[in-house]
């Protein structure tokens, strides 16, 4: 967790961009489209004029889990950079608390130190009272 609070240098938001928009061009609608094309069309129809053991139909079911393990990066990286996102806008929001905090506890010590102050200035105004009693002559 405290990894992923921190700041992050200048490389690692440049780097992190450059993910972004490579992903971002990602046409994950057309992937789904293909992958069911091959699916559905493609190697039904290969099995059936050549068999599953023809290169054509290995070939094409390795296209299809390719762009299913694509589909699924794509999706991963979103759910991360929602994540991410969340991290920062949390971050912040416990930054705000700690610093209202902070004043508070700030406010609580200085009554803290005005009453000890109070106290003690009332403990020795007694002490003064009960030591002029006592030096009283009789």
């Amino acid at each position: 967790m405290k990894e992923a609070l921190r700041e992050k240098t200048e490389e690692e938001r440049s780097r992190d961009k450059k993910m972004a928009a490579g992903l971002d061009g990602i046409p994950v609608k057309k992937m789904m489209d293909q992958t069911l094309y091959i699916d559905k069309e493609l190697l039904p129809g290969i099995e059936k004029k050549r068999g599953k053991d023809h290169p054509d139909y290995e070939f094409f079911a390795g296209v299809r889990d390719s762009l299913l393990y694509a589909i699924i990066l794509a999706d991963r990286y979103e759910t991360l950079e929602t994540r991410n996102i969340h991290l920062r806008v949390w971050k912040q929001l416990q930054q705000e608390n700690l610093d209202l905090l902070e004043r508070e506890l700030s406010k609580f010590q200085t009554l803290e130190e005005l009453y000890l102050t109070d106290s003690m200035d009332r403990y020795a105004q007694g002490v003064k009272e009960r030591v002029k009693d006592l030096l009283k002559p009789k």
